[in-house]
């Protein structure tokens, strides 16, 4: 059986603590103190590795909106430190999907579901995203999902 992600998360936290990898204690402190309010929230004594995945994914997808802000503003050193931060937390999420890989599983989609338009987008949405939910980043599906359904146009 394989290790569940909490006990990963604190088994690296403890890592890093011991070789003092400060960036890295500090990434993993947030995202265990993320997850924590996230069940003090909903009032559970534990998440599933699914909520615990959506935590992680919500932090990523504001280190990349912190990386555009700070891409737009000039400042490198703070655009590496946020990559980094991103690489650690990828290293918790399940393997990424490519996106061949996604846009096989949106064409697959459109033919189950008959969409002949964008006005099927929300429908191919939904069946998209119960195959990639935590593989596949949102505005990427979003993104193929669009342009496939846009090809059937023309």
């Amino acid at each position: 059986m394989s290790e569940g992600l909490k006990s990963r998360l604190d088994r690296t936290f403890i890592e890093a603590q011991k070789v003092k990898d400060t960036l890295r204690v500090s990434v993993l402190r947030m995202i265990k103190a993320e997850i924590k309010n996230r069940e003090i929230d909903k009032k559970q004594v534990k998440l599933t590795e699914d909520e615990m995945v959506q935590v992680i994914n919500s932090a990523i997808k504001r280190h990349r909106e912190s990386v555009e802000m700070f891409q737009k503003g000039g400042r490198k050193d703070l655009v590496d430190k946020e990559t980094k931060e991103i690489a650690i937390l990828l290293e918790f999420l399940p393997e990424q999907l490519s996106e061949s890989k996604v846009r096989e599983i949106v064409r697959s989609a459109i033919k189950s579901l008959n969409a002949s338009s964008i006005k099927d987008l929300g429908n191919v949405m939904k069946e998209v995203i119960k195959e990639t939910k935590g593989k596949a980043e949102g505005k990427l599906v979003s993104q193929l999902v669009k342009e496939e359904l846009e090809r059937l146009k023309s």
